[in-house]
């Protein structure tokens, strides 16, 4: 599978190979006199996101360079100003299914002849339906049919930390980061008396 991801839309060059999210409850848990919890559910806290980044100090081939080739510097310098100034921005994972792996399955589902398959193989995760499954055995993988469900959301910058380590990143930087979700918020206005 491959991942993009943007930040305030740069494309980031090279993909993070493990990006967690997370989400605290906020369910109140109350014992009762005879024995036994009930929770109560209330909304959810808000999406934290956690990733490294490696910013590469020479073009790489497996680096993505949608704008041309980008020193370190300039994504750091971004992402600074980004939290310096407590600015909200866009967050957006796209998710890409290997063809490969696409192709074989639409066969394997028509062959089953299911109604739709389900496959996992490495890191590619997904459904192929059979009408799908068809049109890309006929026409080849389409953009439809190779992508997954993509992550979009507003963030902020809760925490970041820039390592430099010869051993293990040579020249280059990595950056690790803290997202949390933001939500937009107005103050409301309260009549009190008659």
């Amino acid at each position: 599978m491959k991942y993009y991801f943007y930040l305030d839309n740069i494309l980031m060059p090279v993909t993070p190979s493990r990006f967690s999210v997370t989400q605290d409850g906020k369910n109140r848990v109350f014992d009762l006199a005879a024995g036994g919890e009930i929770a109560l559910p209330e909304t959810p806290g808000l999406r934290q996101y956690s990733f490294s980044l490696l910013l590469p100090t020479a073009r790489y081939p497996f680096a993505l360079y949608h704008n041309g080739f980008q020193p370190p510097e300039y994504y750091l310098r971004h992402l600074q100003s980004l939290r310096e100034n407590a600015a909200h921005f866009d967050m957006v994972v796209v998710r890409r299914l290997n063809a490969q792996t696409v192709l074989k399955f639409a066969a394997r589902t028509l062959n089953y002849g299911s109604e739709e398959a389900y496959y996992l193989t490495g890191s590619d995760t997904g459904v192929i339906r059979a009408s799908d499954a068809r049109t890309i055995l006929r026409e080849g993988v389409s953009g439809k049919a190779a992508s997954l469900f993509d992550t979009t959301d507003t963030v902020t910058i809760e925490e970041m930390t820039v390592a430099e380590d010869a051993e293990k990143y040579g020249d280059d930087f990595c950056v690790s980061l803290k997202l949390r979700q933001y939500r937009e918020f107005k103050p409301a206005k309260l009549k009190v008396g008659g």
